[in-house]
């Protein structure tokens, strides 16, 4: 049974991955002859693109390179961005989570060793259902709100669930007869990326039903519907079947509440505050990563991270697209990092 990261296939997209970027940045030399990677290159989580976008909007309107971002998964993007040191490699890394001891090692190996840490927030995923739904528990004086455990949501999702449950009523007896219906976004999705490694991998080793197999797998029987979560579809998905749930970012649940509500796990609904005190059980930290050795080759590497922890964001328009606060004391430590240029490890 594989509950793990596995680091040799993350690796397999490397080269492809790595070739998107300089495609990109090629294009930039092609349309302007003054281009000489004064660009900013970061590569990583596709659900924090919009808060590096949105610094690299405000950095662009002040300098004449705006950075540029590739979005895949976290682990992608850590594998890419270890690849080296010098023009030719990313200059940081976001992250739906700390970056990992293998992830560590393979930066060493390729001789990135001088890494900062800064830790920007707290986010999550969301498991939500059409607000239309008829839930009804069948045992009296029960929260009616939908309410599951990691273990519920791992049985109803799993392609390794031995007992394959058609409806939720199959998962547990108080649960109403209504077919398992999820959607969900692609397995190079960061959004997956978290809720995997908060719910599925944990829901995985609560139960006792697993077969031989990977935790992380997704059913292939029309009951899990994968989509692109940037596309208009995957939304539409979940709300033209009254029954449906599915995984999506807190930026895209928070603005549609008229048709969609959080389903409770482990008692804990999704909200701004539940999401800031880490206590919704898929809610997890947001880092960047950034080269020390990349700070005097690249102009404006460290304005970047300055801004991104800056009052005018972190109170204001990152704010007002969903990221949370750092606690004063976390502040304190990430000032502390940046002044300092304290290595990561």
């Amino acid at each position: 049974m594989t509950i793990g990261l596995n680091l040799k296939n993350m690796k397999r997209n490397v080269k492809k991955i790595l070739s998107k970027i300089f495609i990109i940045i090629s294009a930039f030399v092609l349309s302007n002859s003054a281009f000489s990677r004064e660009h900013i290159l970061i590569v990583g989580s596709s659900s924090i693109h919009p808060f590096t976008n949105l610094v690299a909007e405000r950095i662009g309107s002040l300098a004449e390179a705006k950075p540029i971002i590739q979005t895949m998964s976290t682990a992608e993007g850590h594998n890419v961005f270890c690849l080296g040191t010098g023009v030719d490699y990313p200059d940081i890394v976001s992250s739906v989570r700390r970056q990992s001891i293998e992830e560590f090692n393979f930066c060493k190996d390729n001789g990135v060793e001088n890494i900062i840490e800064i830790k920007i927030g707290n986010y999550s995923s969301v498991f939500a259902h059409n607000t239309n739904i008829k839930w009804s528990y069948k045992k009296e004086n029960l929260d009616q709100s939908i309410n599951f455990t990691k273990e519920d949501i791992w049985q109803a999702i799993a392609k390794d669930n031995k007992n394959k449950p058609n409806t939720w009523n199959d998962i547990d007896n108080s649960f109403p007869n209504i077919p398992i219906s999820i959607t969900t976004p692609p397995l190079s999705s960061s959004i997956r990326e978290a809720f995997d490694l908060k719910i599925m991998q944990q829901g995985c080793l609560e139960d006792l039903l697993v077969e031989e197999g990977d935790c992380t797998q997704y059913r292939e029987d029309g009951q899990v519907i994968e989509i692109n979560e940037n596309d208009d579809q995957y939304f539409e998905q979940i709300i033209k079947n009254k029954d449906s749930f599915g995984i999506l970012s807190f930026g895209l649940f928070s603005k549609n509440l008229d048709k969609i509500r959080s389903v409770k796990i482990n008692g804990q609904e999704a909200s701004y505050e539940k999401i800031k005190s880490l206590s919704y059980p898929i809610s997890h930290q947001l880092y960047l990563y950034i080269k020390k050795d990349h700070i005097n080759l690249i102009d404006g590497l460290m304005d970047y991270v300055r801004e991104f922890v800056s009052e005018s964001a972190t109170d204001g328009y990152l704010l007002d697209a969903g990221l949370t606060q750092l606690t004063p004391l976390e502040k304190v430590e990430v000032f502390d990092n940046i002044a300092n240029l304290k290595n990561y490890k």
